[in-house]
Parts: structure tokens; C-alpha cells; sequence
């Protein structure tokens, strides 16, 4: 008779990177595994469960040393069904909080859903739930929706999502099995990438008209195009030479040129700093001795044409490079063994740390 739908059992302390894992629910039993939790005093495991409205109606937790391999952590459940009416005092000062969020793609279900989390990793909150696979969530620019694709038994269907009421509303772009909605900062239309006219082309939405405006049209394929913060230029990558390279075009896809014309490796998702439009974060390899065999992150300065490489390991795989809204740090995903985590690293390169990296492989991180 207890409506768990779902549980998520969440791992912190001061030392240690806070963790997140799947609990499985039986009607007698909420279990789970949490792999590599670090050794050390109070480590604080928190179980929140969910109805099958996706409200949270149990909470448990309880405070333990980690000092064996293998610990069984007891946890006591209690439900959570009191309300309080809550009077809040504000006062105005020069500067206002951020209230930066990020969203994400994750398979902690079986399938692809979005998440939304405060830009610490923590306070997790799912935002679709479908059999279906959810990727490439995009906050707006005010942060009160966002868009995704969901990739459905017909192709292809692209969402906006309110943050408030999660109510979905699917984009009108019916016949052209369209991937990669980017925002326009002025909030009214997207950028996306269609094979409407049989290879991948760009194209433009407005969502006052539900006009669809051809961008860049050619026998190439061109994906994942992105705004500049004042959305007067466009950036995207394509094959045209035969390899994959980074082109910026004005926002009515004219003008189109090569990002980087002396560039010899290959160049994938780029993304223009919000602060600096000289700097541009990008996803490339055969750039230097340890990215010939896998993507690392680059930063390309426009202003001298300098490259700077962020991420020289050569043991993983780092894509999808987004700025923070302040242009210091750029999140992004790494591939490591076959699953993706989270991470954060300075536009210099130091402070390389990751911010969410379970078995879940999340993926696809967007910071506004």
C-alpha cells in the first residue's frame, strides 16, 4: 500500500565529491549498491523516495564512518506528509544570487531522462521520465525552461519544458526529424540541424511565427550549430573539407568561413565564450601528441590565434564543452572505461575535478 515509485540514495562530506547512485524498490525492500565510496569520518547517506508523481513522500539518513571494504549502511524511512506556511524576508541589496542551474542527460532508469542540479552537483531533480531516450537539454536564457530532443519509436521529437510546472510543449517542426535545439537569446526561436533536404543541414525557428528559415544548405553535414551570446553569430562543424572543422557564420548563415583555416586536426562542438567572443571552447584531436587517438578539450583565443589544449590525458576522452555564465570555467563530459561522468576545469587548465561521475553515464551538461 506505500506508493515508492522510485529512491535515490545521495553520499557527502567535506572531503569527498558527493555521490549519487539508483536504489532498486521492491514492495518489501529499498536496496542498493554504492561502488567507491572514499574512506574517512561522517560520511552522510541520505535516501529520498519518490511517488509515482515524482513527489518525494520518504526521507532517511544516517551518519557513518567508512572504514571497511564492504559496510552494510541501515537507513530508517519516514515519511514525509507535513506542510508549513513559510514567511520569507528579503532585503535588496547591489548584487543579486545566482540562481545558475544545470541540466543534463542521464541513464539512471534504464533509459535517457533530464536532470536539472545546483551547480555544485547537488539537489538533483529529475525532469523527464519516459521508455524513451531524453538528450541535449538546453536551459534558456532566463532559466525557466528547457529544451530537449527525445528520440521516440517515429524519430526524433523535440520538447520545451517548463522548470515550473514540467508541462511539455513539442516544437513544430513536423517532417524534419530535427536534433540539437539551440536557444536564441532572445528566447523566441532555436537553431537545429535536420536532414530535411537529405544531408545535415542548419536551420532557424522562429516561435512568434513558427516560420522555419534554411541557414546553412549544402551537400556537407553540419551539426550541432550554437548561438554567440548576443546572437549575431552562429557556430557549428562541419565535414565540408572531408574532415570535421569548426565554421562561424552570421546568425542568418551568411558568411560562413572556417573558425581555424590553418587548423590541421579534427574540430567538433564548439561554443563561444559568453564574456569573450575571442575565445572559443572546443572538442578536437590531432592537435598534439596525446589527442591523436582521442578527443581532448581545446581553447582557441580568435584575437591572436592561439590554441591552448585544457586537458592533455591521454587516457580519456573529453567532449560537449560548455562555459559557465561567468567565462571562468567550462563544464563538460569525459568518457573513461566506456562510461561518462561530469567535469569542471578553469579555462586555464587548472582544477580539473569531476562534478558527477556515476554509472549512470551522464552526459550531455549545459550551465546557465
Amino acid at each position: 500500500s506505500i506508493d515508492v515509485a522510485s529512491a535515490t540514495c545521495r553520499v557527502s562530506a567535506d572531503d569527498m565529491d558527493t555521490m549519487f547512485t539508483t536504489l532498486t524498490v521492491t514492495p518489501t525492500m529499498i536496496s542498493g549498491e554504492i561502488s567507491a565510496v572514499p574512506y574517512g569520518a561522517d560520511r552522510l547517506f541520505e535516501i529520498m523516495c519518490y511517488n509515482s508523481s515524482e513527489e518525494m513522500n520518504y526521507y532517511g539518513f544516517t551518519l557513518i564512518d567508512i572504514n571497511s571494504f564492504a559496510p552494510t549502511v541501515e537507513i530508517v524511512l519516514n515519511q514525509v506528509d507535513s506542510t508549513a506556511d513559510v514567511t520569507i524576508i528579503g532585503t535588496f541589496a547591489d548584487t543579486v544570487e545566482s540562481e545558475e542551474k544545470i541540466v543534463f542527460s542521464a541513464n539512471w532508469s534504464g533509459s535517457n531522462d533530464i536532470y536539472m542540479m545546483d551547480i555544485d552537483g547537488t539537489n538533483v531533480k529529475k525532469l523527464t521520465s519516459s521508455i524513451y531516450n531524453d538528450n541535449y537539454p538546453i536551459l534558456s536564457q532566463d532559466r525557466e525552461k528547457v529544451s530537449f530532443h527525445r528520440w521516440a519509436a517515429e524519430g526524433p521529437i523535440a520538447y520545451i519544458l517548463d522548470l515550473e510546472t514540467l508541462e511539455m510543449e513539442e516544437i513544430g517542426v513536423p517532417g524534419y526529424r530535427a536534433h540539437s535545439f539551440y536557444w536564441h537569446p532572445n528566447g523566441n526561436g532555436f537553431l537545429f540541424h535536420s536532414n530535411y533536404y537529405g544531408s545535415a543541414d542548419i536551420f532557424s525557428i522562429n516561435l512568434n511565427t513558427e516560420i522555419i528559415t534554411p541557414l546553412i544548405i549544402d551537400s556537407a553535414t553540419n551539426w550541432m550549430p550554437v548561438y554567440s551570446q548576443n546572437g549575431e553569430k552562429i557556430l557549428y562543424y562541419s565535414d565540408k573539407t572531408g574532415t570535421f572543422k569548426i565554421y562561424i557564420a552570421n546568425s542568418d548563415g551568411t558568411n560562413s568561413l572556417l573558425l581555424i583555416p590553418e587548423g590541421y586536426g579534427e574540430e567538433r562542438v564548439p561554443d563561444m565564450c559568453p564574456t569573450d567572443t575571442n575565445l572559443v571552447v572546443f572538442s578536437g584531436r590531432g592537435y598534439s601528441e596525446t589527442s591523436n587517438s582521442q578527443f581532448s578539450l581545446y581553447i582557441l583565443d580568435r584575437s591572436t590565434g592561439e590554441i591552448a589544449e585544457l586537458t592533455p590525458e591521454s587516457n580519456y576522452k573529453e567532449s560537449w564543452p560548455k562555459w559557465t555564465p561567468d567565462g571562468e570555467k567550462i563544464i563538460y563530459e569525459r568518457t573513461s572505461g566506456g562510461n561518462l561522468g561530469i567535469y569542471i576545469i578553469n579555462k586555464d587548465g587548472t582544477e580539473n575535478n569531476s562534478l558527477m561521475d556515476t554509472e549512470g553515464n551522464e552526459t550531455y551538461p549545459h550551465w546557465r
